[in-house]
């Protein structure tokens, strides 16, 4: 009887396998999602089901070892219901719960010339998604890892949504019409479902590049090749499903269970928002003009601690052409530091390899690190890596970014890396002090302003992957075009929508504001939704994600509830349910909204702010002027 209750508790299933041509059905916790594996011919297919609906045809995984396609044959199979568990120390919530179904396939792969090694395939079907990643064991020393896998959408008619780097993304576009490879995360849109395609848990392989496969059916790994040896863990490869592309924002925590617990104490990594000094110097407010010297930076100082803001990044020039330990003339950095440090605002500091040529050799990233350790500074934005300095292969830039972060960590400094950096994500599980990375078009990138399009394009896209350091919130925006590193084209927005970008990039790890301290104190009413944003939040819920048209956004931290829209330029009437607020319960709602009279272009700084009183059965009704939005804090009235 013992053996038998044993039997029935035990979730541990271990199936020998001797039909190469079985599937092997993977079934998620309350069998919402199905993902199927099968070998067939020595070729090995993954398909993915949702609510009994085919999504992803047997699509094979293809990989060549030394330019030989390996063969598959399937020796065990063992699967086992799993629930993580993950709290993180900032972030778009608290806790984080997945359950899943995981199923470990032991494999053999062979080349056409002989060589057989061991391998396992590990795959894990959630409720709205699935994940897999292939390990191979015992390759010799050199050996060069080729991957050139497939999905295959069930549905060939859909369009995808594709990043763009740093400029906008493309689509909607049918796979046939992916003209070059592009970096991920990219949507497939279907009837009535969303695919998006994308990777985690990524070390010492090359970043993810996807194109059209054969006829534009599919989409193809086209990323380079890597050179390994000895075990050789692939990235996770990762499907959401959804009906709305919010739907697949809303699973963006799976990558947190894909990646590693850290290791060693991250205790003193503290998220934030951030004042910056780039697109203001130079500027005169009131008669003082803002430059690269004590008395500037101070300002900015001064302003983060009346605000409760907890860093400030110097961006470059802060250090003398062809020495990043050097200060520049006039500028007394440990002074600036130590004065932001004694009011509890830490100062983080902007590197890059620029300086580097034939005459002056890379400085090793451990003194600099320690060198502004010893400053005091509380982090590092990294920029052009690969670009300036040394150039790396992507699997060499994989390997670099990490060891950069983890010689940051060893002298407790954040890290933000800029300019085309790898989306790792969910790697901040792993290393918490990886606070942010561009991976978008950051606003004024290049001196150049994105749209009101844009910007909802890249909410749409680019957040899918994780944080995104996209520097929103400009308030003075009619003068932002005179200023000397002000855009070359026409800056097109509104400041209720530059509060609301700013309120949905806030994602609770590190925070960038583009304005000057003079700017947000001439809007001090506006500016008091900044002000009030809590550092991290306990939920994030994405509540509309339209390519086309908006976005809108919830975040929770211990009753209160904060919400952004963002429109682009067609404006339109918002319409916001309130069920996600307490029954019952009265809250007042305080709106940071457009004017009747606001326009991006004809009238940009016009905005309102006024209060009322709600329920959850009440529908929250706003007009958003073209290229506008809105932003609301809702707190429980005593």
């Amino acid at each position: 009887m013992k053996k038998i209750l044993l039997l029935l508790l035990c979730t541990f299933l271990i199936i020998s396998c001797n039909d190469s041509n079985s599937i092997n059905i993977i079934r998620s916790p309350g069998f919402t999602t199905e993902v199927g594996v099968s070998i067939d011919s020595d070729s090995l297919f993954i398909e993915l089901c949702n609510n009994k609906e085919e999504l992803i045809s047997p699509s094979p995984v293809i990989l060549f070892l030394n330019g030989e396609i390996l063969k598959w044959s399937l020796i065990s199979e063992k699967s086992f219901e799993k629930k993580d568990i993950i709290s993180m120390p900032y972030g778009e919530f608290q806790s984080v719960s997945q359950e899943y179904k995981e199923a470990i396939f032991n494999l053999s792969c062979r080349t056409k010339s002989g060589q057989t090694y061991p391998a396992e395939l590990f795959v894990r079907a959630y409720s709205e998604g699935m994940a897999y990643r292939m390990v191979l064991n015992n390759l010799p020393k050199d050996s060069r890892l080729l991957e050139r896998s497939e999905w295959i959408p069930a549905n060939p008619g859909g369009k995808c949504l594709v990043p763009n780097g740093e400029r906008m993304p493309i689509g909607p576009s049918p796979i046939s019409e992916l003209k070059s490879r592009y970096t991920t995360p990219i949507i497939y849109g279907m009837d009535n479902c969303n695919l998006s395609f994308h990777e985690a848990d990524l070390h010492n392989y090359p970043q993810l590049f996807l194109s059209k496969g054969a006829e534009g059916k599919s989409i193809k790994m086209v990323q380079d090749e890597a050179v390994c040896e000895g075990t050789v863990y692939l990235p996770w490869r990762v499907v959401f499903t959804g009906k709305s592309i919010a739907d697949l924002y809303n699973q963006k925590s799976i990558y947190l269970s894909l990646n590693e617990a850290p290791q060693g104490d991250f205790s003193w990594v503290k998220a934030g928002i951030s004042m910056w000094d780039w697109r203001v110097k130079g500027c005169t407010f009131d008669g003082f003009t803002y430059g690269m010297n004590n008395e500037s930076l101070k300002r900015f100082i001064d302003f983060c601690a009346e605000m409760g803001l907890d860093y400030f990044l110097l961006d470059a020039e802060w250090y003398e052409k062809h020495n990043p330990l050097k200060p520049v003339e006039g500028l007394d950095i440990k002074e600036v530091i130590s004065y932001g440090n004694q009011k509890n605002v830490g100062t983080l500091l902007y590197y890059d390899m620029k300086y580097s040529d034939k005459d002056c050799p890379v400085i090793d990233f451990d003194t600099v690190a320690s060198t502004y350790a010893g400053y005091g500074a509380k982090g590092v934005k990294f920029g052009f890596l690969g670009a300036f300095g040394p150039k790396y292969t992507l699997q060499e830039k994989t390997q670099k970014t990490e060891e950069l972060i983890r010689i940051a960590s060893k002298y407790k400094l954040l890290i933000d890396f800029h300019d085309n950096p790898i989306p790792f994500s969910g790697l901040e599980r792993t290393y918490p002090n990886y606070i942010n990375r561009e991976y978008c078009h950051a606003q004024l990138d290049r001196r150049e302003a994105f749209s009101p399009e844009g910007f909802v394009k890249i909410a749409c896209i680019n957040l899918l992957a994780g944080q995104m350091d996209q520097t929103n919130g400009t308030f003075a925006l009619n003068d932002m075009k005179s200023r000397l590193k002000g855009p070359r084209n026409e800056y097109n927005s509104t400041v209720a929508s530059e509060t609301a970008r700013f309120f949905i990039t806030h994602t609770g790890h590190l925070s960038v504001l583009i304005d000057a301290p003079e700017a947000y104190n001439a809007k001090s009413d506006l500016f008091a939704f900044i002000r009030s944003l809590p550092v991290t939040w306990d939920e994030t819920r994405y509540l509309e994600m339209d390519f086309d048209s908006h976005v809108a956004v919830i975040r929770r931290k211990g009753e209160d509830w904060f919400s952004g829209v963002v429109y682009n330029e067609k404006g339109g009437k918002h319409r916001m349910e309130l069920d996600f607020l307490e029954p019952d319960v009265k809250y007042e709602a305080t709106i940071f909204s457009d004017s009747p009279s606001t326009h991006y272009i004809k009238n940009k700084e016009a905005y309102l702010v006024k209060k009322e009183i709600v329920q959850s059965d009440k529908v929250l009704e706003t007009t958003v002027a073209p290229g506008g939005g809105y932003t609301i804090i809702f707190r429980k009235q005593n």
